[in-house]
């Protein structure tokens, strides 16, 4: 069958997962995955998969930490964990940077977010802001 000489990532040192990880097609997937579990109800695999992919993408930078805070908040609000999302989505926030006015459908997205995040955690005057 070929899988004789098969590795699973359990079998790797924490070295040699950060270089599969690292790779871009990897990291991708890894990402994908996240989504993956939230769609059926995996919050706790999404959030393992999140914590151990966040050091690879916060040193990317970029597209790659804008994916994972998007990600990484939405399970943190599954996991009713609102002040961790809340600054998880500030931060997304800041790395948007694009005018409200040029970009609205995606400002759009972002405050009904805020909005249930803030609503969730009772500040329902903010949350109408």
């Amino acid at each position: 069958s070929g899988s004789e000489g098969a590795v699973t990532l359990a079998d790797l040192r924490p070295e040699q997962m950060t270089r599969v990880l690292n790779n871009n097609r990897n990291l991708g997937a890894a990402i994908d995955l996240v989504g993956c579990y939230l769609k059926n109800y995996e919050i706790d695999k999404a959030d393992r998969v999140c914590r151990r992919i966040e050091p690879l993408c916060r040193e990317r930078g970029g597209l790659w930490l804008f994916k994972l805070l998007n990600m990484y908040s939405t399970v943190r609000m599954k996991q009713s964990r609102y002040q961790e999302a809340l600054a998880m989505y500030e931060e997304y926030e800041d790395l948007i940077g694009l005018d409200a006015e040029e970009q609205w459908e995606l400002y759009d997205t972002v405050y009904r977010n805020f909005g249930w995040i803030h609503c969730s955690m009772g500040n329902h005057e903010k949350a109408m802001h």
